[in-house]
């Protein structure tokens, strides 16, 4: 079961960075990214630097049945082209991209307490000899391509005593009241869904039945077709968009506080341990 869910995950995963390397209409493709650690240590002879980087906090559920020596990929939230944290890890043979914000490289260690991941990944004599006589522990840049030839992750450049920018601090909104005790909402129509997931927006275009308080319905958008079933109380709404690759059940799962004009949504989505901000509008 856990195998499964690890699976699907990976497939989510693949699908949200495959959305990070395809522009949108008019935009170019980004070419490379910045990926930010400290250094740990340079082996000249091996050609390899150990780099030490955060993870954000789902990292730490799992992170303790790796071993060390595992080939893994790390892949990474991002901001304006900069990946400053480490979302998600998987074993190579299990999720072998070679695009997006990701990092091939060979675990060493983690520490689930400072929230921390310390790794190897292979680098060419430029980037050796720049880092050959830095400090342990020395804030790093390095600079990799988005897509690669193979399941491996060039370093084209480093960057020493360098940090990633700092996120804004997130728009303070007043949030919709939950009331669910209040009158029932009414949400049949046809809805936009949009959040942030991974620095990627998703929007699902769905179109939703009501019969009292079951909620069904069919959404289409980056994650593709999909179906959705839920139920409201008062003017909450949770429910769950499914889709499917291959042999995996992919969901999305939301729960949200409806206005009173019963036209705008707003609450929070998950899928695979991600979370974040949804916003609905009903068209």
């Amino acid at each position: 079961m856990k195998q499964d869910r690890r699976r699907s995950t990976s497939i989510v995963l693949a699908l949200l960075l495959l959305i990070a390397t395809v522009p949108s209409t008019g935009q170019s493709i980004q070419h490379g990214f910045a990926w930010f650690g400290e250094l740990v240590s340079v082996d000249r002879p091996a050609g390899t630097v150990t780099v030490r980087a955060p993870f954000l906090p789902q990292v730490a559920r799992y992170i303790d049945t790796f071993e060390p020596g595992t080939p893994i990929v790390a892949v990474w939230t991002q901001l304006d082209g900069e990946a400053d944290a480490v979302l998600y890890v998987e074993r190579r043979e299990i999720m072998p991209a070679t695009g997006g914000y990701v990092v091939h490289a060979e675990l060493v260690s983690a520490d689930v307490v400072a929230g921390t991941i310390t790794f190897t990944v292979p680098v060419g004599t430029t980037v050796i000899t720049a880092l050959a006589s830095t400090v342990r522990g020395t804030p790093i840049r390095l600079e990799s391509p988005m897509r690669q030839a193979e399941a491996t992750t060039e370093v084209t450049s480093v960057t020493l005593d360098a940090r990633p920018t700092p996120r804004p601090a997130p728009d303070v909104v007043a949030k919709i009241p939950a009331d669910p005790n209040g009158p029932l909402a009414s949400l049949a129509g046809s809805w936009s869904f949009e959040s942030e997931l991974m620095g990627n927006t998703i929007t699902m275009q769905c179109t939703l039945t009501q019969d009292q308080a079951e909620l069904s319905g069919t959404c289409d958008g980056e994650m593709g077709n999909a179906s959705m079933t839920g139920t409201v109380t008062g003017n909450m709404a949770r429910f769950t968009i499914a889709a499917s690759a291959g042999d995996n059940d992919l969901s999305l799962g939301y729960s949200g506080a409806v206005d009173t004009t019963g036209a705008r949504m707003e609450g929070d989505v998950s899928v695979m341990g991600m979370g974040a901000g949804f916003k609905g509008t009903k068209r």
